[in-house]
């Protein structure tokens, strides 16, 4: 079975951390291709890793959630 590439989109580090940590022991299917703490650095992340799954938090710093879905 091919990995599902994953992108982690929160703007707290251990909040990225537990999910990461969940996924690699319970969704062995599942990689995390990247990480990012911004809604410019989530755009920017989903043009150059083109992940499967995102994982998006809906509030953080410079705008929430549903700005970079527009964007995208």
């Amino acid at each position: 079975m091919d990995k599902l590439k994953t992108l982690i989109v929160d703007d707290e580090p251990d909040s990225i951390s537990t999910l990461r940590n969940f996924l690699l022991e319970y969704c062995p299917s599942v990689v995390v291709v990247g990480e990012a703490t911004s809604i410019d650095e989530a755009h920017q992340k989903i043009d150059l890793c083109a992940p499967h799954l995102v994982f998006l938090d809906i509030n953080m710093p410079g705008g929430d959630g549903f700005k970079l879905l527009k964007r995208i």
